[in-house]
This record gives structure tokens, C-alpha cells and sequence, in this order.
């Protein structure tokens, strides 16, 4: 089943094989004829020999690693085959897992190193009440007190089952289940459970203090939102995380506050970055933190400074360049000798003594010569021989870097459109080097400095500009004229601009000189969510209030629950959703309260219709019972309200647009209107509510509905009306006017054609260039409007 080897006999092996090997020695390795999956280690306080726990795909093997370059077979317990095993220990008994089938084993290694038999091993099966047979188990963990903790089991819906294996050690028993969230992996310290929801994306904590009512206290996404172990640091303050997806990173989390969970960093090897490379399991060790990295095989990070993770130690056990879930499956550092056990699926166990370093840290800021500007994304490079490494500055310039070894270094700093700039360090282990970089532009720079009018040409003040291009993304306010400038580099770009009372405008500009756009914003009601018009979000609930931004998208049950884009045909790309943290589905939906989106004021009172149309996003699901939450939309006129639609099915779809008209005659148009979105979510339901608003648009009848008589001296008709082509505007002045126009408006308000009449009696060819639709037609006279005609186009 296994052979056992010295670094002699596998000294021909590696001789020419490139195996990462940094501060991690490998003093011997066992070869088995099956595939392995995790290990655990085992220290025996009556003789002090040590032992790996190996798991294979039919059982556990049991092998003495006292002396690690001569490792001695003791014993192997039978199982079903299963692909994954896990091990834990406790009182001189070890707790094995499967996934396929007869519960929880239970071995008794208190005799080794005499060879174990089937007299020293059991499979624990009970008969749970209300839950049933414990049968397939994926994880284990057992705490400082003696409880074992047992995630993604066939019971509770994979939630956690808590067993007691102190009070008759090697015969378990049931305490109670936590909540039925299916959990792959976990963690226990102090009587909080760091549960690795997966399937959720996220690492949840619980208060496990009383047994019997375990109690949620705060979740967190992680990166790739697919958590699968976590690990505390030793003074409790930083859990560290792993994502069983390609490139995903190991990450770190300041957990001091439980009710407000910060991320400090991600770890990704330089080496493999980008090739798909899958981390597996963190352990963690005197703050350094040991990974099983599959493909990129057994690495250690110095985690006593978690805002900087640094590689300082590596072995790779898997020779193929290839990505993919082969390699290091488990790795484990916790025996007093501080030997490493690594398990390689396919290649067997290693034995390793590692040489622990803290790391040589080097962290800093980067700005533009210029302007003191913060430069992100800036590549910093150490130039090493031995260790690969890369960093980036983040969006306000600072970077953390540094290497395992310590010496002089040439450090380069590069970044598009800026002179590179290389900087020597003498970096020492232990000791942060602070080195902060000014970079110079290679390229010129120019200014785009624009303007935001109205449809007369005249300034929009404190209008809000967004300009996203290249490395710039940034919103600003225009001053009193109605200006806005910013000064960056060549290239394209998209400028919005927005206010309460206009409708949206965006133009694209190549920036290759200076330039002057002037942005047109047109009177009406509309918001596509280019920029944030300051629309309101109230409620009492404790997560989900309406957010502005891009929307992350969740997932529940195979669907869509929030979106995870907003409405493709209108500008820009954000809108507002109820929460936007992303991560499973439960993290950041509407829970326990209501909450409520309301718009700016609006001034209507000159409508004596108005149509409100707007794309909206609703979903309710899962929980305890049938879904009961609901979407309510309403109008407001300052006095009295008007509910427009009470939506209670799902439908997690932007759709059509909705379209409700409002007439005056019905409720009052008033110069106080505001449009109102609310949910809410039954305390203690456990439903899923999410909401969203996109595409809000208001138009209406400015006008009674066919001619506006306001000067009797001025003699007008229109025909044909309706029109297909043009048609033909007649008109006679009987006052003595200076100056008169026809100007047409389209329904938001927005001038379309302008014409001077330049004679007192006349007539023109009007509409050639107008879309289908329904328009008015207004003459003014000396600056005074004095008639409006609607008509329509087919």
C-alpha cells in the first residue's frame, strides 16, 4: 500500500527536477499506491513520539515521524472509499470523516507505536432525534473544551452538529445542531464558530456559548465569495480565509470588532499569478500561516503583520505546470518538533522541516511629482534572484511589499503614461522599510475643462459631472457658471453630468488636446443613475437599505436574487438596489425592517397629466414558510398619497418598463410630488428580499389637451393633423410685435425645432426631422408665449 523513503533514495528524483524550495527542507517522504486527501498530526505526551494521520481514499494511515528522515508504518483503519477525509484529535483519540457513508471514526492511537488492529477503531453512527442517521460527515473541527464540530454532514441540511468528546473520551456524543446553513469548514476559539458557508461566500460568526441556542453575530464575503476554510490568528484579532477558486487569494480580515469585519489584505504567489493556481486550507502557527496550495504546493506567509502578507517559505510537490485541483491537499504544523506534514494527492506525504522567518517588509506611497496626486495601481518589483514577488499600489498610492530574505535591493516602480523609477533598499527580517516614491509623467497632460448649460444655453449651477476613462474615475461639482475641469491624460473618455429637474447627458471625448465639451441638460424628470441626484434611503431595517452603485449580483438557488447589472439601454451602468455587498444571497438582502427609496421634490403642478415609467427589480424567496414580502410603489403631493402597484411575486427581472399615468383630475398634481419604493422583510421570516430602481422617467400633459389660447391677435392652424412627413404651421399677426418664433417641444419639455417668423402673416414646412410622437407647438410673441398647439406625428 505505501513505501517509505530517505532523502537518499529520492535524492536521484529531485536532482534535476525545478522544485520551489525556499526556508523548507524535505527530510523524507511515503509514497502510497492509493490518492490521498488531508492529514493531521499527533503528539504523544507519554513518550513524546510524533505521528502523521494521513488520509487516503479507503482509510487512515498512521505513520511515526518521530525521526522525519526514517518514517515507520504503525497502522492503517479501514473505511469506505471516499475522496475526502478529515482528521482531528483529542485525549489520544483521533476523529475521522468521510462523504460517503458510515459516520464519524473513532481511533484510539494510545497504544502506538505498537501497530494499531480493528480492536482500536469504530465507526460512531447514532440515530439523532428529529435530524436521523449521522452518516456522511465532509469536516471536523474539535475546540479548546473538548467539542467537536461537525460542518456539511447529511444532517441539518449540511448546518453544524456539535458532538461532546471530553466527558467519555473516545465515545462521542450529541449536543444540539446549529442553524440548518450548509457549512463546509470551520473554526472554534473562545466559544465563537468561524463557519466557511461556501455556498453562501461567506465566513460567518456565531456565539456557541450555550449549546443549545447558538446564535449568529456577524458574515463577511470573502473575495471570490466561495469561503472554504478560515483560521484564526494567536492573538484572536485577524481570521485569515481561502476561496477554493482559480487565482483566488488567501485573505485577511481584521475580526476585532465582530459587528465590523475590515479586509487587510490578499495574498497571491507571484510565481503562478494568474495560472489558475487554487488555494486549499490555511493553518496558522505563532502568526505564520502555513497553505495548502494545491498546484503551487505547501506555503507559508508571515501573518504577524496581516496588512501585508509576505511568502516566506515554499515547497512544491507538484512538478507539472498545469493548474487544477492535483497537488497539496492538506498541510500541518503543529507538532512540537515544528515539523510540517504535507499531503500530496497523488505523490504522497512529505516531511519537512521548515526554517520560520519573519518577513523583510517594505510599504510606502506613491504620488505624482506634479501635483502630489496618489498614484494607483503602480507595478513595484524587488529585484531578487531567489523569490518572485509583485505589488500595486492601491486607488490613494500606498503598496506593501516585501521578501523572506534579507539584503540590498533594486526596487523599480512602473506605471502607463510615467517614467519608471528604480529606488535601492536594504531590507531586514522583521523590520518594516519605509519608502515613499515621487514619479515624473512621460506624457503630456491635458485639461478637460467643460461646461453644463440648459437648452437656452444658459449655466447649470452645482451640476454633478462624472468623468470615467483610463485610471480615472471621478465625480465632481460644477461652480456657479456651470464649469467643471480636470487635467489627466491622453485618451478616451465619458463625461456625464446630471441634476434634479434635467435629464441626464453624456458625451465621449478623445482626449489628445485640450478641450471644452459643453454638456446640454434638457428640463424634465429622469434619472438613469449616471451620477447620484440625491434621492433618499430610510428604513429600520438591520442590512438591505437602497444603495446607489453598480449592482453585485447574488445568486439563490440557481437564480438570480440581486442583479447583477442594471437595465443595458440607459446610460451608464449603476442604479439603486436594496444592499450592495455582495457575497451569498442571506449577507446583504432586506432583513428584520422596511426600507424605503424616495425621490428628490418634484414640481408638477403645471401637468394635468403625468406618466411615471421606470424599470424595477423584485425578489422573495427561501426563509421559514411561503415568501409573504411585497414591493409597494407610491406617489406623494405633499398632502395625500396614491399607491401605483403592490408587486408580491418574484420576479428578479428588469423587464419592461413600468408605466402608470396620473391625471390631475384623479389626485392633485402639486409642485411637491415625490415617488416613493418600499419593502420590507417579517422579522424572523428568513425570506430573501431584494429590490431594485432603474430608467426613472416622468412626462405628462404640460398643456390643456389641444390649443392654449393666450393672445387673440395672432391667428394659427396646423395640418395635416396628425402628420406622417412635415406639416404646415399658417399664422396672421394682428398686433404690432417685434419679434415672434415657433418652437417645438416634445413631451419631456425638450426643444426639438426653433423657426423665426419673420413676417406678420405667413406660413412654414414644420416636423421634416421628427421622430413618431406626440408634440407642441408654442408661438411667442415678444418673448411671451401666447399659443400652444399639440400634435402628433404618426
Amino acid at each position: 500500500m505505501k513505501k517509505l523513503f530517505t532523502l537518499m533514495c529520492i535524492a536521484a528524483f529531485f536532482a534535476n527536477a525545478s522544485i520551489a524550495q525556499l526556508n523548507m527542507e524535505l527530510k523524507s517522504t511515503v509514497e502510497y499506491s492509493q490518492n490521498l486527501n488531508d492529514v493531521w498530526g499527533w503528539h504523544n505526551p507519554v513518550d513524546n513520539r510524533e505521528y502523521a494521520l494521513v488520509g487516503t481514499v479507503t482509510g487512515l494511515s498512521i505513520i511515526d515521524v518521530t525521526d522525519t528522515e526514517n518514517p515507520v508504518d504503525v497502522g492503517f483503519a479501514d473505511g469506505p472509499s471516499s475522496t475526502w477525509r478529515d482528521i482531528k484529535t483529542w485525549e489520544g483519540f483521533a476523529y475521522v470523516t468521510n462523504e460517503s457513508g458510515g459516520g464519524l471514526l473513532v481511533v484510539d492511537l494510545r497504544g502506538l507505536p505498537t501497530p494499531i488492529t480493528t480492536d482500536d477503531y469504530y465507526y460512531w453512527a447514532p440515530n439523532i432525534p428529529g435530524l436521523g442517521i449521522l452518516s456522511s460527515i465532509h469536516n471536523i473541527y474539535i475546540d479548546e473544551f473538548g467539542y467537536i464540530y461537525l460542518p456539511g454532514s447529511n444532517l441539518n441540511n449540511g448546518g453544524m452538529l456539535v458532538v461532546d468528546a471530553f466527558t467519555t473520551p473516545g465515545q462521542p456524543e450529541f449536543v444540539s445542531a446549529a442553524p440548518a446553513v450548509y457549512s463546509h469548514d470551520v473554526y472554534v476559539r473562545d466559544n465563537i464558530m468561524y463557519s466557511s458557508e461556501i455556498y453562501e461566500g461567506t465566513f460567518t460568526l456565531y456565539d456557541v456559548n450555550d449549546k443549545q441556542n447558538i446564535s449568529l453575530i456577524n458574515s463577511q464575503a470573502t473575495e471570490f465569495e466561495f469561503t472554504h476554510n478560515t483560521w484564526l490568528s494567536d492573538d484572536g484579532n485577524t481570521i485569515f480565509t481561502t476561496d477554493e477558486r482559480a487565482d483566488a487569494p488567501v485573505g485577511s480580515y481584521d475580526i476585532s470588532d465582530p459587528n465590523n469585519i475590515q479586509e487587510l489584505d490578499q495574498f497571491r504567489p507571484a510565481t503562478t499569478l494568474g495560472d489558475g493556481v487554487i488555494p486549499h486550507n490555511v493553518h496558522v502557527w505563532n502568526d505564520w500561516v502555513i497553505v495548502s496550495y494545491y498546484t503551487d504546493g505547501c506555503i507559508i506567509i508571515d501573518g504577524s503583520r496581516p496588512t501585508n502578507l509576505i511568502e516566506v517559505g515554499n515547497f512544491d510537490t507538484f512538478l507539472s505546470n498545469s493548474a487544477g485541483f492535483n497537488g497539496v491537499w492538506g498541510a500541518y504544523p503543529f507538532l512540537p518538533s515544528e515539523t510540517v506534514l504535507a499531503t500530496d494527492q497523488g505523490n504522497g506525504l512529505y516531511v519537512m522541516t521548515p526554517t520560520y522567518v519573519r518577513a523583510c517588509y517594505l510599504e510606502g506611497n506613491v504620488t505624482d511629482i506634479n501635483t502630489g496626486a496618489p498614484l494607483g495601481d503602480v507595478e513595484i518589483i524587488i529585484d531578487s534572484s531567489i523569490e518572485d514577488n509583485l505589488a500595486n499600489t492601491n486607488v490613494f498610492g500606498a503598496y506593501g511589499s516585501g521578501l523572506a530574505t534579507a539584503g540590498t535591493y533594486d526596487v523599480t516602480f512602473t506605471k502607463a503614461n510615467y517614467f519608471p523609477v528604480t529606488i535601492q533598499a536594504t531590507l531586514d527580517n522583521g523590520v518594516v522599510t519605509i519608502a515613499d516614491v515621487q514619479m515624473q509623467p512621460s506624457v503630456s497632460s491635458y485639461t478637460l475643462s467643460g461646461q453644463v448649460v440648459d437648452e437656452n444655453n444658459v449655466p447649470i449651477p452645482n451640476a454633478i459631472v462624472r468623468i470615467v476613462g483610463g485610471d480615472v474615475e471621478e465625480t465632481m461639482t460644477a461652480n456657479t457658471s456651470g464649469n467643471f475641469a480636470i487635467t489627466t491624460f491622453e485618451g478616451a473618455y465619458q463625461v456625464f453630468a446630471g441634476l434634479w429637474g434635467y435629464v441626464n447627458a453624456f458625451q465621449n471625448v478623445d482626449l489628445s488636446e485640450d478641450l471644452s465639451p459643453v454638456l446640454v441638460l434638457t428640463t424634465g424628470y429622469a434619472d438613469d443613475f449616471v451620477v447620484d441626484l440625491g434621492w433618499q434611503s430610510t428604513g429600520t431595517a438591520s442590512t438591505g437599505l437602497w444603495e446607489f452603485g453598480v449592482p453585485i449580483g447574488t445568486t439563490a438557488g440557481g437564480g438570480q436574487s440581486n442583479p447583477g447589472a442594471d437595465v443595458t439601454i440607459d446610460i451608464g451602468n449603476a442604479c439603486y438596489v436594496t444592499g450592495n455587498g455582495g457575497g451569498g444571497a442571506g449577507n446583504d438582502d432586506v432583513d428584520d425592517g422596511n426600507v424605503v427609496l424616495t425621490s428628490p421634490v418634484m414640481d408638477l403642478s403645471n401637468y394635468t397629466s403625468a406618466q411615471f415609467t421606470y424599470n424595477r427589480w423584485f425578489y422573495n424567496g427561501g426563509g421559514a414558510g411561503a415568501p409573504n414580502d411585497e414591493l409597494v410603489v407610491s406617489i406623494s403631493n405633499g398632502f395625500a398619497e396614491m399607491v401605483l402597484e403592490t408587486v408580491s411575486n418574484s420576479n428578479p427581472s428588469w423587464g419592461f418598463p413600468m408605466n402608470f399615468t396620473v391625471l390631475d383630475t384623479d389626485f392633485d398634481l402639486t409642485d411637491n410630488m415625490t415617488i416613493r419604493f418600499e419593502t420590507s422583510d417579517d422579522a424572523n421570516s428568513g425570506h430573501l428580499v431584494e429590490a431594485g430602481l432603474d430608467r426613472f422617467l416622468v412626462t405628462g400633459e404640460l398643456v390643456p389637451v389641444d390649443v392654449q389660447e393666450i393672445d387673440p391677435n395672432l391667428s394659427v392652424k396646423v395640418y395635416p393633423n396628425p402628420f406622417d412627413q412635415e406639416m404646415v404651421l399658417e399664422y396672421n399677426f394682428e398686433g404690432d410685435y417685434k419679434s415672434a418664433t415657433a418652437n417645438i417641444y416634445n413631451i419631456l419639455g425638450q426643444k426639438m425645432e426653433s423657426i423665426t417668423l419673420n413676417n406678420l402673416a405667413g406660413s412654414v414646412s414644420i416636423g421634416a426631422q421628427l421622430n413618431a410622437g406626440v408634440y407642441f407647438i408654442q408661438i411667442e410673441t415678444d418673448h411671451s408665449v401666447a399659443k400652444t398647439i399639440k400634435v402628433i406625428k404618426n
